[in-house]
């Protein structure tokens, strides 16, 4: 999906935003209550509804983005 799509201003301030819901969502260390967490994972899902609609994906970005930091660092970062 990313791929062929052509990432706007728009979509990587939405990835950013995304990206920070995404943070709480797959926190390990318990720092967040559990509203938090299910804010975040709604507000997290309503923008990749949002960014799927112009052809872009929170998760397909994420997911690049994570392989590029499995193989700088030998694992992901977030």
């Amino acid at each position: 999906m990313t791929e062929l799509h052509a990432h706007s201003d728009l979509c990587l301030a939405e990835y950013e935003q995304w990206k920070n819901h995404h943070r709480i969502v797959v926190d390990m260390r318990a720092r967040y209550s559990r509203q938090e967490i299910i804010a975040a994972r709604e507000a997290r899902d309503r923008l990749e509804i949002q960014m799927q609609a112009r052809g872009c994906s929170g998760e397909a970005i994420r997911k690049i983005e994570k392989e590029s930091e499995i193989e700088k660092y030998g694992y992901p970062l977030l």
